[in-house]
């Protein structure tokens, strides 16, 4: 059915071998899906392509519940949007409560990953899966209330085309690539920051894009 409110207060889990390539959880589109737990769903996640479906993920003080670093989280073709309920917030703990995406795309531009219904600021940890993924959506806060968005990149290669307005900035953390392909605003308009050491490595930010921030760099392809 479509144009249905689902809470679900527990946990959304797979069953042992499940992966994000058999096991899909579709919403048609019309839906709000508000989920406390998806920390052990290994599946996609996919909004589809009829409409304009909502995934609510509520962040867990103690492990960043709300999400999933072993899912594909795919806004589709139409106008879905996933956002959070409560923010992680920012500050020294941004990252350890930052909501985990293993892996976000989506090839429609009026899609978007947006920031915190209720309150807080909102992290998103993108990359977990370690695939290359294409986002053509908009990362923003939320409208009302203006609460604000910031991403890391933690693993795999992300894409993204849209014209992106979050204001907590973008990490590049060592083993993930990110390419901003927007000519107007591809990683919104807070710092932006290449990450690691020598030892380790570093990120990778490249692509084609326009980049609005003072941006600490390590590793650079040609285009930004």
């Amino acid at each position: 059915a479509t144009g249905n409110n689902v809470v679900i207060n527990g946990s959304i889990s797979s069953t042992a071998g499940a992966t994000a390539a058999n096991t899909v959880l579709n919403l048609l589109g019309g839906e709000t899906l508000s989920a406390s737990n998806l920390s052990n769903f290994t599946g996609t996640l996919e909004l589809g392509s009829f409409g304009s479906g909502t995934v609510r993920l509520d962040y867990a003080s103690t492990n960043s519940a709300g999400g999933s670093a072993n899912a594909i989280f795919d806004l589709g073709s139409s106008s879905a949007t996933l956002e959070s309920y409560n923010g992680g917030g920012a500050g020294a703990n941004a990252f350890i409560n930052a909501i985990p995406l293993g892996a976000l795309e989506g090839s429609s531009a009026s899609s978007s990953l947006a920031g915190a219904g209720h309150t807080g600021s909102t992290f998103y940890a993108i990359g977990g899966l370690g695939l290359t993924t294409t986002f053509a959506g908009t990362v923003r806060n939320y409208v009302s209330p203006a609460n604000p968005v910031g991403i890391y990149v933690v693993g795999g290669s992300l894409t993204l085309t849209g014209n992106n307005t979050y204001t907590l900035g973008t990490t590049v953390q060592t083993g993930g690539s990110l390419f901003a392909n927007n000519a107007t605003s591809s990683l919104g308009t807070g710092a932006v920051l290449v990450a690691g050491s020598p030892t380790a490595g570093y990120g990778t930010l490249g692509g084609n894009g326009t980049v609005n921030a003072a941006t600490p760099v390590n590793s650079l392809t040609a285009g930004v």
